[in-house]
């Protein structure tokens, strides 16, 4: 798929996530998936948008199967988010742009990503929160 989100590899992987300055979202994608040709405009969308205060890239789990089991790539699309190389948030399946680009909810905020740290630790703060009371609320009595 070409456009302005970078292909990754075993190759470039891990340099791409360490090097970055910038937060990197992650589109694990195969091309005989139906919605991952439906999240593949939104993403090179992101690529777009974002340039520069991001990166966006994509990897083929059909080709990068190694990168897909060390990530737990279970369904696709995959869309991994990053920050100074450390995994952040995940989200599986076909989702609106709208969902990612959202104020904080229980998923995942690329824009909010793309902008302070200082936003991206309170959102990060909010999601752990949230995931707490998922947790206790799904707990067996």
């Amino acid at each position: 798929m070409a456009g302005l989100a970078l292909t990754l590899d075993g190759g470039n992987f891990e340099q791409t996530l360490l090097e970055a300055e910038r937060p990197v979202l992650v589109d694990f994608w195969a091309s005989w998936c139906g919605p991952c040709r439906i999240v593949g405009p939104l993403v090179e969308s992101l690529a777009r948008e974002y340039e520069g205060r991001a990166v966006v890239a994509k990897v083929n789990v059909d080709e990068e199967p190694g990168l897909a089991a060390r990530y737990q790539i279970m369904g696709i699309p995959s869309l991994l988010l990053f920050k100074k190389g450390q995994l952040v948030e995940r989200v599986v399946g076909a989702v609106p742009k709208e969902h990612l680009v959202a104020p904080p909810r229980a998923t995942a905020n690329f824009a909010r990503a793309a902008s302070s740290g200082t936003a991206t630790r309170r959102w990060t703060k909010a999601m752990a929160r949230l995931r707490d009371r998922a947790s206790i609320l799904q707990a067996p009595r």
